[in-house]
Order: structure tokens, then C-alpha cells, then sequence
């Protein structure tokens, strides 16, 4: 796979490569493995991948294989199609609130206007914790003690 320019970097925008290797860096840290175990991992599915491959794909300065994404997606226990299904998720909200916020910035929004976007941030923000409360629940995901702390806020189950 050859070296690519960092597409978020000259274009301004969050290209799908881009967030599977923010994605592939928090998923493989959730799972407490270091590159070189990911690279292990990988080789069980049928892809060579080497772990400096991986840190550069994780820092934005390689590109990745549709093979490479499939066999990594499966060393992380994903389904590559939930893999997708996530990103794409994910890139439809990271590019609302973008779209909102080059918005604010070419004009100062009125009152009106800032409410029904603080509504609108506050619903996408609501998703995340959703999706962040069902990946704890499922126990696909370990978080700190203060993050669980700051859900069961959320969910009103303060045991105070």
C-alpha cells in the first residue's frame, strides 16, 4: 500500500479512510493491544500487515487496503459490514456538526438560531452517549470509572 497525503489535512474535511484509522486506534486501545498484537491478529485473516504499518495508518500517513480494512476490522471482532456501518454513522454526524459550525462561522447566528443548533448539537450528542451506553451494556467496550460515572448521570441512576 503506498504512503498518502493526509486527506483531512488538505482538503479540511474527515475522508471515511481517515476515521476508520481514528476508529482502528480506539478500538485497538479499548482492547488493550499494542500495534504489534494487531498485526498478529490480522494474520489469522489472511492479511501480512506489519505494526509500523499500522502506526502510520493510525496517525493518517498511509493508506489502507479494502483487504487490509476487512482482515483488521475482524482482528478487532467486527463484522467488516458493522465496521462500515459504524463509520459511516459516525461520518454522518462528525459532518453535521462540521456543516454547523462553518455555518455559525460565516455569519453570527441570532438567538433563534443559536438555540435550534444548541437543540441540534444536543441531539447528535445524545446519540453518541447512546451508542457509547449500548457498546458498555453489550460489554463490547471497558471505559473508567469516570465515564461510567458520567453515564449512569446521564441515565438518572445516580445512587446517591
Amino acid at each position: 500500500m503506498q504512503d498518502t497525503p493526509d486527506d483531512e489535512a488538505a482538503t479540511g474535511s474527515v475522508t471515511p479512510e481517515r476515521e476508520f484509522a481514528g476508529r482502528l486506534k480506539l478500538e485497538r486501545q479499548d482492547l488493550g493491544l499494542s500495534q504489534g498484537e494487531l498485526a498478529e491478529r490480522a494474520k489469522r485473516y489472511g492479511m501480512h500487515v506489519h505494526p509500523t504499518a499500522i502506526t502510520r495508518i493510525e496517525a493518517g500517513k498511509r493508506g489502507i487496503s479494502l483487504n487490509e480494512f476487512v482482515s483488521l476490522s475482524l482482528a478487532l471482532g467486527y463484522r467488516p459490514e458493522d465496521m462500515f456501518a459504524e463509520l459511516r454513522e459516525q461520518h454522518s454526524i462528525g459532518s453535521g456538526l462540521l456543516t454547523e459550525l462553518h455555518r455559525q462561522s460565516e455569519s453570527p447566528p441570532t438567538p433563534a438560531e443559536e438555540l435550534e443548533t444548541i437543540r441540534y448539537m444536543s441531539g447528535l450528542i445524545t446519540e453518541m452517549i447512546a451508542r457509547v451506553a449500548k457498546r458498555v451494556e453489550t460489554g463490547s467496550s471497558d471505559l473508567e470509572p469516570e465515564t461510567e460515572d458520567a453515564l449512569k448521570r446521564l441515565r438518572g441512576e445516580d445512587d446517591e
